[in-house]
Formats: C-alpha cells, sequence, structure tokens
C-alpha cells in the first residue's frame, strides 16, 4: 500500500497546510516511497541472484552453518568486521556469489544494528546523567531551604524567648507597682 502512489491531496490538511508545507509534505512522502521501493528492488536482485546458483530445495537441505570465523576475542561474533570473501564457502561447491552477497549485507545490518543499539544506550546514559544532576541539584536545593527553615526557627525560638522575658518582666513591674 505505501508503494503506490496517491495524490498529493490526501495529504492537504485544511486549515493547517500552505503550498509550501504542503509541497513539502509531498516531497518527503515521495522520497520515503521510492526508498521503499529501492529497497524492495534490491532485495528482489539479492534473491534472483541467489537462484541463479542454487535452488530453494538444495538451499532448504543445506545444513546451517557459518560461513564466517569470529575474531579471536570475539566469539559471539558481534564486533565490527570486514567479510573476506575467500572465507565464505559453498557447501555444495557452486559458485557463491549469492551467498557472499548476503552474507555481506548481513554483516552491514548487523553491525548497522549494532550501531544503534549503542546510541540508544548512549542516549539513554546521557538522559540517567541529566536526571541523576537534575536530581542532586534538588536535593542540594533542598538542603538550603531546610537550612535557612531551622536558621529562622532558630531566630523565631530566641525572639520568642527574648519576647517572653520581657513580659515576664513588665508583669513583675506591673505587680510591684500596685
Amino acid at each position: 500500500r505505501e508503494l503506490y502512489p496517491i495524490h498529493p491531496k490526501k495529504l492537504w490538511m485544511k486549515g493547517v497546510d500552505n503550498k509550501e508545507t504542503h509541497r513539502m509534505k509531498w516531497d518527503n512522502w515521495e522520497q520515503k516511497r521510492k526508498n521503499k521501493i529501492q529497497e524492495c528492488q534490491d532485495e528482489y536482485q539479492v534473491c534472483k541472484e541467489f537462484t541463479k546458483y542454487a535452488s530453494v530445495k538444495d538451499y532448504m537441505l543445506t545444513p546451517i552453518k557459518r560461513h564466517w570465523e569470529p575474531e579471536p576475542g570475539d566469539p559471539s561474533g558481534t564486533k565490527k568486521r570486514n567479510v573476506d570473501p575467500s572465507k565464505i564457502k559453498s557447501s555444495d561447491g557452486k559458485d557463491a556469489t549469492a551467498i557472499k552477497m548476503m552474507a555481506e549485507a548481513a554483516a552491514n545490518k548487523q553491525s548497522q544494528m549494532m550501531e544503534q543499539e549503542f546510541q540508544k544506550m548512549e542516549a539513554i546514559k546521557r538522559r540517567q546523567k541529566r536526571e541523576i544532576e537534575r536530581v542532586i541539584a534538588n536535593e542540594g536545593n533542598m538542603a538550603r531551604l531546610q537550612a535557612k527553615l531551622l536558621k529562622s526557627e532558630g531566630i523565631e525560638a530566641v525572639k520568642k524567648e527574648h519576647q517572653d522575658k520581657l513580659t515576664a518582666e513588665n508583669r513583675k513591674k506591673a505587680i510591684t507597682a500596685k
């Protein structure tokens, strides 16, 4: 559905869009559509290339095995790596061009996914750091406010004590004067 062209009027929002924003929306939508079409065509070419060299039956009967060896110190094989085409082997001895292309595509996809995960983790770390800094700043403000409150309560207590003394002295004077 997203690959089919649509009429530009379907993107128009009355009262919101002017001609320039509508043109920008349309251009953006059309560019996304073209990118999706290109991705589909690329995937089709990979599949087409694969079918040149092996049948689906051969592919299904081929045992799943790793066509690359992980680098030393990276047993999971998750680090970015350059795939050496000479290490990629076809199980049935046929030309491994499609397998090479698929392995390269998988390696690129995996490295992109790892990069995205790394960026997400970095964003989470930055967000947590900002949150911690904000909590620390709020705690500092609360401590200062509590200190001011205690100080003002102490001053009030001293004033009240002084006022009570003066009141007691004035009562004594008033009683002795009678």
